[in-house]
């Protein structure tokens, strides 16, 4: 399959289906192939029982489910969330928001397609790398206080949670049924759905660029073109680098329930180069 595809086959998919004609059957487990930390990951939620297997959760949701049509559709838990320390009095960490994400080690390109539909304060999808419960980094689309809509970057070392955002106009979200563009942000009433795509990218000594690119109104949301994506963050993720991390979407709603996010790709590829290599 022609490698800009935006829904690429998984291996374990394109070994099940391979051999054509008519409607394919899922190999049995046994028969698909076995899957590295440092193999590809292409994942388009077509169902659970097809899913790449090394994607699991961490922190199950209130509801998740797999269509072809819509990819996953993830429900969070009302309150869950994740963050460390930083402007919580008293000090707290909270660490039950729900990622389904998958085991990788070494440098890695990790890319996915989500689109949100906003309700309350602090609402919010996107994609995470965790490494542990006081050290992991997300990149995401969520709704201010005031109601607009904001992209997020979150890093956390040794339990202390830094976070940074920035406007998104209605065009950068892709928004449907928001206000105008411009430099202020997108309008985030119910009934407001944004389109973003998000990258995290991971040099081999820990740096971590996390970056994103505006989705469209496609209902596929195809992959940016080249020099579409735009870097949000530069960072370092202070753990052992040679260890195992796990990158994969996430939602949060930590206000109350009446979020939905669906996740229409992800995949993981190898990186070539540093961080800051497009």
């Amino acid at each position: 399959m022609d490698p800009g595809d935006p829904r690429p086959l998984s291996p374990a998919k394109a070994a099940a289906r391979r051999g054509g004609g008519g409607a394919p059957s899922p190999a049995p487990a046994a028969a698909q192939p076995s899957l590295a930390a440092s193999d590809p990951l292409c994942e388009t939620f077509d169902g659970e029982a097809d899913l790449d297997p090394r994607l699991a959760w961490l922190n199950r949701p209130a509801a998740a489910t797999f269509s072809p049509s819509t990819g996953l559709r993830i429900v969070p838990l009302p309150t869950a969330d994740w963050w460390c320390g930083t402007g919580r009095t008293p000090r707290a960490a909270v660490t039950d928001g729900a990622l389904l994400g998958a085991p990788f080690t070494g440098a890695f390109d990790a890319t996915a397609a989500v689109t949100m539909h906003h309700r309350q304060a602090w609402d919010q999808a996107g994609l995470m790398l965790h490494i542990g419960s006081d050290c992991w980094c997300k990149v995401s689309a969520e709704r201010a206080a005031d109601g607009s809509l904001v992209l997020a970057t979150a890093v956390t070392n040794a339990g202390w949670t830094d976070l940074a955002t920035r406007p998104l106009s209605a065009e950068e979200a892709g928004c449907e049924g928001g206000g105008g563009g411009g430099g202020g942000g997108a309008a985030a009433a119910p009934g407001v759905t944004a389109r973003l795509h998000f990258r995290i990218r991971r040099a081999a000594d820990g740096d971590v660029a996390l970056a994103w690119a505006p989705g469209g109104s496609g209902p596929d949301l195809a992959s940016p073109r080249p020099g579409g994506w735009r870097t949000a963050r530069l960072a370092h993720l202070h753990a052992d680098p040679g260890v195992p991390v796990r990158v994969g979407p996430y939602a949060l709603a930590p206000t109350r329930a009446g979020f939905i996010a669906n996740v229409r790709w992800f995949r993981v590829d190898t990186a070539r180069g540093g961080v800051t290599d497009e």
